[in-house]
């Protein structure tokens, strides 16, 4: 039988690679490849403490990190496909959808509502006019 002091280091070991994944690589996939490798690491810990300790709590806890685990795959699998969708690229550094929706809302906010221009409905179809210059 392997002693326990082996499957901590070796899930201290994979939650090293992880975070090293993490922090380096710049691909949107690989970084949720690098936290399912921490999570697994996480799992591999309390399955060790579970089986040395006879105690079933660490197992029970590990299905639960396994749940999210997968709904964490399936979303980020969903942002990764509208991402590449959107921009034609995975790298993470050439993703900067925070900027221009914060440079938006400042240039909304600061320009006086007469600026934003109007509504109005002609012949079923609504069309909008701006009145000041475009963002």
């Amino acid at each position: 039988m392997v002693p326990l002091p082996f499957y901590l280091a070796f899930g201290a070991l994979l939650f090293v690679i992880g975070v090293i994944g993490v922090l380096t690589r710049r691909n949107a996939i690989i970084v949720l490849m690098s936290i399912e490798l921490m999570l697994n690491a996480a799992n591999l810990t309390f399955i060790s403490f579970s089986h040395y300790l006879q105690d079933l709590r660490g197992q029970i806890f590990t299905l639960f990190i396994i749940a999210v685990a997968a709904s964490e795959a399936a979303v980020g699998l969903a942002l990764v496909i509208s991402l590449y969708r959107g921009k034609a690229t995975l790298n993470l550094d050439e993703v900067n959808l925070l900027k221009w929706l914060v440079a938006d809302v400042l240039t909304l906010t600061s320009r006086p509502r007469s600026e934003y221009g109007s509504v109005s409905l002609k012949s079923q179809e609504w069309s909008v006019t701006r009145e000041a210059r475009t963002l």
